[in-house]
Parts: structure tokens; C-alpha cells; sequence
């Protein structure tokens, strides 16, 4: 939605896209721009519908190569772009905006098998180091255990919180990523003994949304009646 299609037609041709059709060569009210395979259509509203000025709509693009078409748009005057940021979700990406506030977000994917990895590294990490407040949680995370389950990300630190204290090392045998989804094979060397875990976690957007694990409980339920 523009207030003058001839002037976004013109703003969009300093971003690379060609004029793919108007209704009119000389007062157009509806028209389209393409780059790249890409076809933005413009249609004339009039000006009472800025009258909310944050609700505008945005648009987002997968890129090839993010940085250098920053790069090729940084040379365009007076444009709205925000620099380019690596986000928790996984992405690369920048922002434009045009000048009826129309929002374009440009971005190139992280690999889905990179940040699965990464968040599960992070979390392994945040057992290790006794932080649970540091595990990349989803807040309706659901963590199935052989002794319990335990839902929401509160619930799951809560859980988490004293097991870390009786950690001593954690040795990753192996990371198996398929997807969304990581199956961590990890020996767990605690104050009980040595514990060989398997973890299956799910991974959304950054976050684990659910954790299934798999071990033999039978030392930490020892060491826990011997305790009473």
C-alpha cells in the first residue's frame, strides 16, 4: 500500500527492481516491481489509511548472499536499512524501510543442521557450567524423564538446578542432527558414578521445545535412598 505508485515505482528502481507492469503511464494506481525472480505489487490507498502509522505491513525475502546486498544497498541515499544481525532464530538478516513504511526484511538462513547443533551444544554447556537459567528453553518446553516429566521452562530449570550440582563431566560421544531434531548420545561422569545418557531434543526457531531422555536411574536412586 503506497500513497503515490509512481513515487514507490521510482524508490523501488533505486533497489534494483524493474517496472514489470502499471495500469497507467501516467497516473498509475496499481503496478508491480521485480528483482530477481521476486514480483512486488504497489496499489494506491489514500492518505486516511496512515492514520495508524506503526501498522504497516512487512514483507520477507530469502537472499542468497544478505551482506552483499547490504552492501549494494548501503550505496542507495537516504535509504531506511538497519545493519545486518545474526538473530537467535537463526537467521542473518537487515531491514528496509520504504518510504510509506512498508517494511522489507531480507535474510539467508543459517544451515537448520548449524543452529540445531549449536543450541544443543549451549545447552550441554549450561549443565556443565551449573547455569541453568542459561538453557535455551522454550517457556512451554516439556521435559520427558524416566523418573518424571516436567513442563514449562520453570519446572524444567527447577529440575535441572540440582542435578548440575552432582555433574562432575560431561563427555559428548556423539551429536545426531536430522532436522529439527538432535539425539545427543553423552557420558555423565556424577558424584554416583558414571551415567550414560541419550537425549532426544527437539529444537524450534532457537529454542528446545521438548527434551526425551533416557538412562538408567537406578544410581541416583540409590545414592537417594542411602540418603534418607
Amino acid at each position: 500500500m503506497v500513497r503515490d505508485v509512481a513515487v514507490a515505482v521510482r524508490h523501488y528502481a533505486r533497489l534494483g527492481f524493474a517496472l514489470a507492469f502499471e495500469d497507467s503511464p501516467t497516473t498509475p494506481r496499481y503496478a508491480a516491481v521485480r528483482r530477481d525472480g521476486v514480483e512486488l505489487h504497489l496499489q494506491w490507498h489514500d492518505e486516511s489509511a496512515w492514520s495508524h502509522p506503526g501498522d504497516r505491513p512487512t514483507y520477507r525475502f530469502v537472499v542468497d548472499d544478505v551482506d552483499a546486498l547490504s552492501e549494494e544497498l548501503a550505496s542507495v541515499p537516504d535509504l531506511d536499512r538497519t545493519a545486518v544481525r545474526d538473530t537467535p532464530w537463526g537467521t542473518r538478516e537487515f531491514h528496509v524501510r520504504d518510504p510509506d513504511g512498508n517494511g522489507l526484511q531480507f535474510y539467508a538462513g543459517r544451515a537448520l543442521r548449524d543452529q540445531v547443533g549449536d543450541v544443543v551444544r549451549r545447552y550441554i554447556d549450561a549443565v556443565r557450567r551449573t547455569a541453568p537459567a542459561e538453557l535455551p528453553l522454550h517457556p512451554d518446553v516439556v521435559g520427558e524423564f524416566p523418573t518424571n516429566t516436567y513442563r514449562g521452562a520453570e519446572a524444567y530449570r527447577g529440575a535441572v538446578e540440582p542435578f548440575t550440582r552432582i555433574v562432575k563431566q560431561i563427555d559428548v560421544t556423539r551429536l545426531v542432527v536430522d532436522g529439527e531434531h538432535c539425539v545427543a548420545l553423552l557420558d555423565i561422569d556424577t558424584v554416583h558414578g558414571r551415567i550414560l545418557f541419550a537425549e532426544h531434543i527437539h529444537v524450534v526457531n532457537g529454542q528446545i521445545v521438548s527434551v526425551r531422555g533416557y538412562y538408567d536411574p537406578r544410581p541416583m536412586l540409590d545414592a537417594a535412598t542411602r540418603a534418607d
